[in-house]
This record gives C-alpha cells, sequence and structure tokens, in this order.
C-alpha cells in the first residue's frame, strides 16, 4: 500500500512538472513564413482567414512584420480587425506603432475605438 502511495505521487508529481513548464516556441522555416504570408496576402477569403488564426493559435512571432503590413494595407474592416487582435495576442513588438498610426489616421470610428482599446490594455498590461 505504502508503495502504491508513493507511486501515485511520484506520477502526480511528474504530470504537474510537465503542466507548469513552458510553452516550447514554434521555429518556422523559411518555406513556412512563406506560405502564410501567401496566405495571409490571400484574395481567397477562406485561406487568408485560416492563415490568420493559425498564426494566433500557434502565437507565431516570426511572421508579425507580415501580419503588420498587411494591416496597414488591409481595407476590409473585418480583417482590419482580425489582424489587430491577432497581433495583440502574439505580442508583436512592433504592435504599438501601428496601432498608434491607426488612431491617428484612421477615418472609421469603429476600428479606432478597438484599436484604441487593444492599445491601452497592452499600456497597463506592461506598467
Amino acid at each position: 500500500m505504502r508503495r502504491l502511495t508513493i507511486i501515485v505521487f511520484a506520477v502526480l508529481f511528474s504530470g504537474i512538472t510537465n503542466l507548469t513548464g513552458q510553452e516550447k516556441e514554434i521555429v518556422l522555416s523559411s518555406n513556412s513564413i512563406a506560405s502564410l504570408a501567401n496566405g495571409v496576402h490571400s484574395e481567397n477569403t477562406g485561406l487568408k482567414k485560416s492563415s490568420i488564426k493559425m498564426i494566433a493559435r500557434y502565437k507565431l512571432k516570426q511572421v508579425c512584420p507580415i501580419l503588420i503590413k498587411q494591416f496597414e494595407s488591409e481595407t476590409s474592416i473585418d480583417y482590419k480587425m482580425l489582424i489587430a487582435e491577432v497581433i495583440y495576442d502574439v505580442s508583436c513588438p512592433e504592435m504599438v506603432d501601428s496601432f498608434r498610426t491607426v488612431l491617428k489616421y484612421e477615418t472609421l470610428e469603429e476600428l479606432k475605438y478597438f484599436c484604441d482599446l487593444l492599445h491601452e490594455n497592452y499600456l497597463f498590461a506592461n506598467n
């Protein structure tokens, strides 16, 4: 009985230490980055949305410059808001400058309000 208790505690302890470990950063090859860039720039709406959501799900910081360029050139408010949310979630370093640019020059109030909220949340979290 004592051995069984020790084994159970050992298994639980090993499981807990694996859960509290840091997430492993995913490193992409240049071909993978190029494929995601093609997806983000695609005219196919399903491919574009899937590529953007994949970047968000796996928090792929290597693709941030591509997302920020697309954010600046995107014409659809839906995609702009999706990209803004993704670059906020991934914590892209260039994010603050992009949001400030949107707040300065954007004419759509809904997008300005959304980017202002993300910008304020970022500043609050990092102070």
